[in-house]
C-alpha cells in the first residue's frame, strides 16, 4: 500500500512495476460497468490489484506529480482510470487488449 507520509505538494511520485498484468470483471466503486467490462490489473505475488483501486491509492498523495511506468500486458487500460485527475502520467507497455 502507497504511505503517503512525507510526500509534499512538490514532490514527483514514481511508481514502476514489471510483471503480468491481467484483466478482471469488473465494476467502479459506484458501480458503473467498466466501458469493455473489464478491470485491468497488475498482477502482483499475492494480490491482483486492480485499476481503480490504484488510482484511489493516488488519491491520497499529495504530490505534485505521479508518474506511473507499467512494463505489463494490458497496460494501457490502467491509465483511463488512472489520468481522470490532473498532474498524472502512465507510461504503459502495451495496449488495453493486448
Amino acid at each position: 500500500m502507497i504511505s503517503p507520509a512525507g510526500i509534499e505538494p512538490d514532490d514527483t511520485f514514481l511508481f514502476f512495476f514489471s510483471g503480468h498484468g491481467d484483466q478482471l470483471e469488473g465494476t467502479s466503486d459506484d458501480g458503473a460497468i467498466e466501458v469493455d467490462e473489464l478491470d485491468e490489473c497488475i498482477c502482483m505475488y499475492d494480490y491482483d490489484l486492480p485499476d481503480n483501486e490504484y488510482a484511489e491509492l493516488l488519491d491520497q498523495l499529495d504530490a505534485g506529480l505521479s508518474v506511473t511506468v507499467l512494463d505489463a500486458c494490458n497496460s494501457g487500460g490502467l491509465a483511463r482510470d488512472v489520468i481522470t485527475q490532473p498532474n498524472r502520467v502512465v507510461y504503459a507497455s502495451s495496449e488495453e487488449d493486448c
